[in-house]
């Protein structure tokens, strides 16, 4: 059950950064590598990022092996019967498989992708980009999580950052049930939603900020160095074994 919702949980990950990419296409930050591209019957220009939707896709299909196999364990009578054993096994293997060659496709993806236009500040405050560090800076300042949420959508829907203004913003709060904003939690509402560099120097663990991101790398590349130097250790000792067992039933032939 771990390694199937594993599995799905990181694909799901990869997923939405792939989604995120997609939006970069259509706003020309980027350009998809000629060799993850399809074009189209009817348009020749059109290139259409067919290794991005079908990583998507790849992901999908790994959340439903997932429900597959807790859905079966969870129906099995006993834990050795067939339903928590043998029959989650294809479903795992098949999970496995799906996994590998997602993070294949994707790596390969990111090792090719080409930048087309780097976007300026007010172009990525026009995406609403900024709208989740907006929605930080109010619960940073003490207004609840969905209430910080439904304030920022609020101001959104009305306008692009580029357009809020501290009284705008306190009125938006109060109609949505959130008095008493301090002039500093309006100013950095404002400020995070129009200053997206701002996102580089928060300190939140595992957040979106220069040394968060430089943190988690640090962990991932230690994890991964343990877990390549296990795997190394047993496969010594499935070579060892193997060559022990080669040499017995040599030495039994023999007699």
């Amino acid at each position: 059950m771990r390694t199937a919702a594993l599995n799905a949980q990181a694909m799901a990950t990869g997923a939405r950064f792939t989604r995120t990419l997609m939006d970069w296409l259509s706003w020309e930050w980027v350009r998809t590598p000629a060799d993850f591209t399809q074009g189209s019957t009817i348009m020749p220009q059109k290139r259409n990022p067919v290794v991005m939707e079908h990583l998507v896709s790849m992901a999908g299909a790994a959340a439903a092996d997932a429900a597959s196999v807790f859905n079966n364990v969870g129906a099995a009578w006993w834990e050795d019967s067939n339903n928590a054993t043998t029959d989650v096994q294809v479903r795992l293997w098949e999970s496995n498989d799906r996994a590998y060659r997602f993070f294949a496709l994707l790596g390969g993806l990111f090792q090719r992708l080409e930048p087309l236009h780097t976007p300026s500040g007010e172009a990525i405050v026009a995406t609403g980009a900024t709208t989740t560090a907006a929605a930080d800076a109010l619960n940073q300042h003490g207004v609840p999580f969905r209430a910080a949420h439904s304030v920022v959508g609020r101001l959104f829907r009305g306008g692009p950052p580029s357009t809020w203004t501290d009284a705008g913003v306190r009125e938006v709060a109060e109609a949505a049930g959130v008095g008493g904003l301090t002039d500093e939690a309006v100013h950095a509402v404002v400020a995070a939603a129009l200053r997206p560099e701002l996102v580089l120097a928060r300190g939140q663990v595992d957040g979106p900020g220069e040394a968060a991101v430089r943190a988690q790398i640090t962990r991932i590349r230690s994890a991964l160095d343990d877990t390549v130097g296990r795997a190394a250790a047993l496969r010594r000792r499935i070579e060892d074994a193997d060559t022990t067992l080669a040499a017995a039933v040599a030495e039994r032939a023999a007699k």
